[in-house]
């Protein structure tokens, strides 16, 4: 069994691959968009939540993303991912210092509006209108919401793993009004092992030189997505 450690225990060649990575660091593969002004007259964002792109019981495939109409390669997704990464969203939203900007309506508010549009026997399915629909009902400027299309578990232990796990998610902010999309991030990402990927020293560092979960390294890039959400 090929069993792969995620970096070398050579002290020399440590030292070289630290060096070498931040001197490359601008190379960095960056993912999301650039952060960009949010027109003043928005103020109430509600928190929609993650959608998964697929079922736990779908087949891989190709989903185009109704908010950006880009097209992702997408994998089954486990049904407690997207509750857990909403929680963590709006979690890290209320804790950061966003107040004098914005006001978050948690996720449970929209999950009921999507309840009642269900319970008059149409589908929930995420779309531009969906969002719409669940901000206005809620007096919303804003919905913020995102889909997962990737949520795949490391093979082997946290320092030997046969492979690492990989993530891939999207992230909207969509003004009720018009439909426009105000702001997209996007986090695509595999690990692999330091020697093979000398310029992503950040998510070597972030997941303490170790093999990380999916949710792991899912939560490290809702980190990146706080340091990059968009103010006035």
């Amino acid at each position: 069994m090929n069993i792969t450690v995620p970096f070398s225990k050579n002290a020399m060649r440590f030292l070289f691959l630290t060096t070498f990575a931040t001197l490359m660091a601008c190379a960095t593969p960056f993912f999301g968009q650039s952060p960009t002004p949010v027109p003043n007259n928005i103020r109430k964002i509600v928190v929609l939540g993650f959608w998964p792109a697929l079922g736990p019981d779908d087949s891989p495939r190709a989903f185009r993303s109704p908010f950006t109409g880009r097209i992702f390669m997408s994998e089954p997704v486990p049904m407690r991912a997207p509750e857990e990464m909403t929680q963590a969203l709006y979690r890290g939203l209320v804790e950061r210092e966003y107040d004098e900007d914005y006001v978050f309506l948690p996720p449970g508010q929209a999950r009921g509006v999507k309840g009642a549009i269900e319970s008059k026997g149409m589908e929930a399915l995420v779309s531009i209108d969906l969002a719409r629909e669940v901000g206005m009902a809620l007096d919303g400027d804003a919905v913020l919401g995102g889909i997962i299309y990737r949520w795949k578990e490391r093979q082997g232990s946290p320092y030997a793993a046969q492979r690492g796990a990989s993530v891939a998610f999207e992230i909207f902010l969509l003004e009720v009004d018009t439909g426009i999309l105000l702001w997209r991030w996007k986090f695509d990402k595999t690990q692999l092992p330091l020697s093979e990927n000398l310029l992503d020293m950040e998510t070597f560092l972030g997941g303490g030189g170790k093999w990380m979960t999916a949710r792991e390294l899912a939560f490290l890039g809702l980190e990146k997505f706080f340091k990059r959400f968009p103010l006035k």
